[in-house]
């Protein structure tokens, strides 16, 4: 399912590898207009906190 956080991830990604973004126009505007509304769950606030004690 296309969302905005991957097309972002796709499009940026091409600025260092070739990509193809292929979708149909609706459906490429619709899954950028919308904003997933869930949070993202990521790792980093445990690595950086990692980092410090290594650190500190």
């Amino acid at each position: 399912m296309l969302s905005r956080p991957l097309i972002y991830t796709a499009l940026t990604r091409a600025q260092q590898h070739l990509s193809i973004v292929h979708a149909s126009g609706a459906a490429l505007a619709r899954a950028v207009r919308e904003v997933d509304v869930r949070p993202r769950r990521t790792r980093l606030a445990a690595l950086l906190a990692d980092l410090g004690d290594l650190t500190g």
